[in-house]
């Protein structure tokens, strides 16, 4: 591949991709070091070279097999909220798609670990991500609601895909003081909401609070995962005190999705507890 093509001309070109980190700036998006790494990778790499001219809108776009590339915007406020304060060390990505996230956290953490359920569209991102040459992301195939055991624990964990309930694999493989971000599916309306998980330094966690800040469009939103010709989009009015709940997950041994949970009350808010793993969790974003 040309260094020309890397770069981008015309509506790929660096200028336009300056023009999205200003978007992105404008919507909220603070952290530099997040920014510049959007600004680092050549979305126009990850779609169809007729889609190539819309790479740098906020919007979703189709990558094949029933799957899209993730808008900017969903990318980047995701994972600056597993990197606020912190760094993300050791990442696995659930929902490898088309790589381009993958490639983010690349230029961000010390270790990525991306794992994708299709094996055409993982061969796919792997096309995709050779020319940047990324040492420290390794891509496999597997059932993302598995994690991936032999090397875990994460520092961050990252999900692509809506899921009904917390995944009780991916918890047992967050590491103490680490943080998972997801979006969650709640009631028959199928609405949605992103929850920032936070697993205490000693590995039993403390309050869990939530507070919505920003509005999404209806589902689905997270959109590697989005239905063909439903892309995600962000819109709405800021909201940042509106209070509100994380639905309690289902407990049981006929859901092996899902650990047992308990509910008690601090000061700060609900505790909820995954079998002896208490976490911190806050609604980040939800669908109206």
């Amino acid at each position: 591949m040309s260094a020309r093509h890397l770069a981008g001309v015309g509506m790929t070109s660096q200028r336009t991709r300056a023009r999205m980190l200003e978007r992105l700036r404008a919507e909220g998006i603070r952290d530099e070091q997040v920014l510049a790494a959007m600004g680092s990778v050549p979305r126009h790499l990850f779609v169809d070279e007729a889609l190539a001219s819309r790479a740098y809108e906020d919007t979703a776009l189709p990558i094949g097999f029933g799957q899209t590339i993730s808008q900017p915007y969903v990318v980047a406020r995701m994972i600056e909220a597993l990197a606020s304060g912190r760094t993300l060390g050791k990442v696995l990505e659930v929902g490898t798609g088309c790589g381009y996230q993958a490639a983010v956290l690349a230029h961000l953490a010390r270790e990525v670990y991306s794992i994708e359920r299709i094996q055409s569209l993982l061969e796919r991102a792997r096309a995709n991500l050779r020319a940047l040459r990324l040492s420290n992301l390794r891509l496999s195939h597997g059932d993302g609601a598995l994690g991936l055991e032999k090397a875990a624990p994460f520092d961050s964990i990252v999900v692509a895909a809506a899921a009904p309930e917390l995944p009780a694999a991916l918890l047992r493989q967050l590491a103490r003081g680490g943080r998972m971000i997801l979006p969650l599916r709640n009631g028959v309306a199928q609405a949605q909401r992103l929850i920032l998980i936070e697993r205490s330094a000693r590995g039993t966690g403390s309050s869990c609070t939530a507070h919505i800040s920003r509005r999404i469009a209806p589902s689905p939103w997270m959109s590697e995962r989005a239905s063909p010709g439903r892309p995600a989009s962000c819109s709405g009015d800021m909201n940042p005190g509106v209070p509100t709940t994380v639905p309690a997950p289902k407990s049981g041994a006929a859901s092996r999705a899902t650990p047992q949970s308990r509910t008690s009350t601090s000061p700060n808010g609900p505790i909820i507890t995954f079998r002896g793993l208490r976490s911190r969790c806050t609604t980040l974003c939800a669908c109206a």
